[in-house]
Protein backbone atom coordinates (compact mmCIF):
# COMPACT_ATOMS: atom_id res chain seq x y z
CA UNK A 1 0.00 0.00 0.00
CA UNK A 2 1.11 3.36 -0.79
CA UNK A 3 0.15 6.48 1.11
CA UNK A 4 0.95 9.65 -0.97
CA UNK A 5 0.26 13.25 -0.45
CA UNK A 6 -0.95 15.29 -3.65
CA UNK A 7 0.37 18.77 -4.95
CA UNK A 8 -0.84 20.11 -8.32
CA UNK A 9 1.99 20.37 -10.39
CA UNK A 10 0.26 23.75 -12.27
CA UNK A 11 -1.19 26.66 -11.14
CA UNK A 12 -5.29 26.48 -11.78
CA UNK A 13 -7.07 28.52 -14.00
CA UNK A 14 -10.41 30.31 -12.71
CA UNK A 15 -12.81 27.66 -12.43
CA UNK A 16 -15.15 26.94 -15.10
CA UNK A 17 -15.01 23.56 -16.50
CA UNK A 18 -12.38 21.53 -14.78
CA UNK A 19 -9.40 20.79 -17.31
CA UNK A 20 -7.59 17.79 -15.62
CA UNK A 21 -4.32 18.90 -17.69
CA UNK A 22 -3.84 21.59 -15.51
CA UNK A 23 -4.30 20.12 -12.17
CA UNK A 24 -2.25 16.55 -12.41
CA UNK A 25 -2.69 12.70 -12.14
CA UNK A 26 -3.53 12.72 -8.29
CA UNK A 27 -6.34 15.25 -8.22
CA UNK A 28 -8.16 13.65 -10.83
CA UNK A 29 -7.82 10.13 -9.57
CA UNK A 30 -9.25 11.82 -6.09
CA UNK A 31 -12.29 13.05 -8.01
CA UNK A 32 -12.99 10.07 -9.58
CA UNK A 33 -13.21 8.32 -5.93
CA UNK A 34 -14.92 11.03 -4.48
CA UNK A 35 -17.31 12.11 -7.33
CA UNK A 36 -19.97 10.55 -5.78
CA UNK A 37 -20.39 12.60 -2.93
CA UNK A 38 -22.06 15.20 -4.82
CA UNK A 39 -25.62 13.53 -4.02
CA UNK A 40 -24.89 14.15 -0.63
CA UNK A 41 -22.89 17.47 -0.69
CA UNK A 42 -24.50 19.73 -3.16
CA UNK A 43 -21.63 22.03 -4.72
CA UNK A 44 -19.06 19.24 -4.22
CA UNK A 45 -17.27 19.61 -7.63
CA UNK A 46 -17.33 23.56 -7.58
CA UNK A 47 -15.63 22.95 -3.99
CA UNK A 48 -13.06 20.53 -4.68
CA UNK A 49 -12.29 22.10 -8.36
CA UNK A 50 -12.41 26.31 -7.17
CA UNK A 51 -10.77 25.44 -3.69
CA UNK A 52 -9.22 22.33 -3.05
CA UNK A 53 -6.75 21.78 -5.89
CA UNK A 54 -5.92 25.91 -5.98
CA UNK A 55 -5.24 25.11 -2.23
CA UNK A 56 -3.41 22.15 -2.49
CA UNK A 57 -0.86 24.69 -5.32
CA UNK A 58 -0.98 27.38 -2.29
CA UNK A 59 -0.08 24.56 0.38
CA UNK A 60 -2.91 25.46 2.50
CA UNK A 61 -4.59 22.46 1.77
CA UNK A 62 -3.29 18.50 0.86
CA UNK A 63 -4.84 14.90 -0.54
CA UNK A 64 -3.49 12.39 0.97
CA UNK A 65 -3.62 8.92 -1.11
CA UNK A 66 -3.50 5.71 -0.63
CA UNK A 67 -3.42 3.17 -3.32
CA UNK A 68 -2.07 -0.66 -4.24
CA UNK A 69 -1.51 -2.34 -7.64
CA UNK A 70 -5.53 -2.90 -7.08
CA UNK A 71 -6.02 0.97 -7.59
CA UNK A 72 -7.26 3.62 -5.05
CA UNK A 73 -8.11 2.22 -1.98
CA UNK A 74 -8.51 5.94 -0.42
CA UNK A 75 -8.57 10.10 -0.08
CA UNK A 76 -8.29 12.25 2.93
CA UNK A 77 -8.41 15.99 2.11
CA UNK A 78 -7.35 18.32 4.96
CA UNK A 79 -7.34 22.02 5.85
CA UNK A 80 -5.20 24.15 7.61
CA UNK A 81 -4.59 27.67 8.18
CA UNK A 82 -7.26 29.41 10.57
CA UNK A 83 -8.58 26.05 11.42
CA UNK A 84 -7.20 22.61 11.36
CA UNK A 85 -9.82 20.35 9.31
CA UNK A 86 -10.33 17.09 7.81
CA UNK A 87 -12.70 18.15 4.83
CA UNK A 88 -13.04 14.47 3.32
CA UNK A 89 -12.36 10.97 4.48
CA UNK A 90 -12.94 8.43 1.39
CA UNK A 91 -12.37 5.31 1.64
CA UNK A 92 -13.13 2.68 -0.82
CA UNK A 93 -15.68 -0.41 -0.09
CA UNK A 94 -13.44 -2.99 -0.89
CA UNK A 95 -11.10 -1.17 1.57
CA UNK A 96 -12.95 -0.65 4.23
CA UNK A 97 -12.41 -2.23 7.62
CA UNK A 98 -8.60 -3.18 6.95
CA UNK A 99 -6.82 0.05 8.49
CA UNK A 100 -6.79 2.09 5.12
CA UNK A 101 -8.69 4.91 6.88
CA UNK A 102 -6.49 5.21 9.79
CA UNK A 103 -3.51 6.14 8.08
CA UNK A 104 -4.43 8.13 5.92
CA UNK A 105 -6.16 10.57 8.89
CA UNK A 106 -3.20 10.25 11.24
CA UNK A 107 -1.03 10.95 8.25
CA UNK A 108 -3.14 14.26 7.92
CA UNK A 109 -2.93 14.79 11.45
CA UNK A 110 0.58 14.66 11.10
CA UNK A 111 0.13 17.16 8.66
CA UNK A 112 -2.41 19.29 10.08
CA UNK A 113 -0.04 19.48 13.88
CA UNK A 114 -3.43 18.48 15.78
CA UNK A 115 -4.99 15.58 17.39
CA UNK A 116 -7.88 17.32 17.52
CA UNK A 117 -9.59 18.74 13.70
CA UNK A 118 -12.32 19.58 13.14
CA UNK A 119 -14.52 17.18 11.34
CA UNK A 120 -17.85 17.14 10.27
CA UNK A 121 -20.11 13.82 8.54
CA UNK A 122 -23.85 13.99 7.90
CA UNK A 123 -25.83 11.79 10.30
CA UNK A 124 -27.07 9.31 7.57
CA UNK A 125 -23.29 8.67 6.90
CA UNK A 126 -22.14 8.86 10.47
CA UNK A 127 -22.08 4.99 10.87
CA UNK A 128 -19.53 4.32 8.33
CA UNK A 129 -17.34 6.58 11.03
CA UNK A 130 -17.72 5.56 14.14
CA UNK A 131 -14.83 3.08 14.53
CA UNK A 132 -12.87 5.76 13.05
CA UNK A 133 -14.08 8.65 15.22
CA UNK A 134 -13.67 6.01 18.47
CA UNK A 135 -9.57 5.30 17.67
CA UNK A 136 -8.87 8.58 17.01
CA UNK A 137 -11.20 9.95 20.34
CA UNK A 138 -13.42 12.25 18.35
CA UNK A 139 -16.01 14.05 20.36
CA UNK A 140 -19.26 15.35 18.92
CA UNK A 141 -19.32 19.47 19.33
CA UNK A 142 -22.77 19.84 17.80
CA UNK A 143 -25.26 18.91 15.17
CA UNK A 144 -26.30 21.71 12.44
CA UNK A 145 -29.72 20.81 10.93
CA UNK A 146 -29.35 21.62 6.72
CA UNK A 147 -26.28 23.32 7.10
CA UNK A 148 -25.33 22.11 3.92
CA UNK A 149 -28.77 21.91 2.02
CA UNK A 150 -31.60 20.09 2.46
CA UNK A 151 -33.07 18.37 6.05
CA UNK A 152 -30.05 16.33 6.57
CA UNK A 153 -28.24 17.03 9.87
CA UNK A 154 -24.35 17.29 10.27
CA UNK A 155 -22.73 16.22 12.55
CA UNK A 156 -19.80 18.47 14.15
CA UNK A 157 -16.56 16.77 15.86
CA UNK A 158 -14.36 18.86 17.19
CA UNK A 159 -14.48 22.04 16.87
CA UNK A 160 -17.63 24.25 15.92
CA UNK A 161 -18.63 25.42 12.15
CA UNK A 162 -17.85 28.90 10.79
CA UNK A 163 -20.86 29.78 9.37
CA UNK A 164 -19.99 29.53 5.39
CA UNK A 165 -20.11 25.84 4.64
CA UNK A 166 -18.50 27.10 1.05
CA UNK A 167 -14.76 26.46 2.68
Amino acid sequence: MTLAAVAAPMPAPEFQTPSLQHFGCEADLAWRALQGLQSTYPGFRSWYWSKVVPGVERGSRRIFLSTDQSGLKGVVIAKRGAERKLCTVWVAPHARRHGVGRLLVADAMDWLETERPLITVSEHRAPLFLGLFQYFGFELQEELLGYYGGSSKELVFNGRLRPNPSS
